[in-house]
């Protein structure tokens, strides 16, 4: 099995897009082209011994020749997708750091539209209001927080930089 010139020197391992390793049998671009069928964006992780890590995009197409029903060939391309599976890596990484923080945080910490309404917030916000996640995010900004000058001059300085830390004052699920 080779990728190309340049990659032909190394043994690569296949494995497929959850980590599962593919043994060259089970490989779908070669049951594809043993059982004449088509495949399109299966997409596959190959590592070297050196630990390279390649991720391609496979699809294979059956060419038929002129006037007959059967296969003259197959077509195989192979597309290098190494760059956005990384970068999807370091999204999912990303989120996951967001996440961890947001619902570990003792704070009350907002993520809210320009109109006041909440998108997530975290679980300190749910201990310090006294609602549950879904209370918040139904009820949104003018419910929970109290409309005095602080708040007003944090909405000014979202409105002038895009986002804002402020600490404002706000009403719990019990009235206080």
């Amino acid at each position: 099995f080779r990728i190309g010139e340049n990659l032909s020197n190394q043994s690569w391992c296949l494995y497929d897009k959850t980590g599962l390793h593919i043994a060259n049998q089970e490989f779908a671009v070669f049951d594809a082209i043993r059982n004449r069928k088509k495949i399109h964006n299966a997409i596959n992780k190959l590592v070297s011994c050196n630990n390279d890590v390649l991720w391609m995009d496979f699809n294979v197409d059956q060419v038929s020749s002129a006037g007959s029903a059967d296969s003259g060939g197959v077509i195989i391309t192979a597309v290098d997708i190494t760059d956005t599976m990384q970068e999807k890596q370091r999204l999912r990484a990303s989120e996951e750091r967001y996440r961890m923080m947001l619902n570990s945080s003792h704070s009350a910490i907002f993520l809210a539209t320009r109109d006041g309404k909440f998108l997530e917030a975290s679980r300190g916000a749910e201990t310090m209001f006294g609602y549950t996640n879904e209370e918040l995010l139904i009820n949104g900004r003018d419910h929970i927080l109290i409309n005095n000058e602080a708040f007003l001059d944090a909405l000014k300085e979202r409105d002038r930089t895009g986002s804002i830390v402020a600490e404002v004052t706000g009403r719990r699920s019990d009235g206080t």
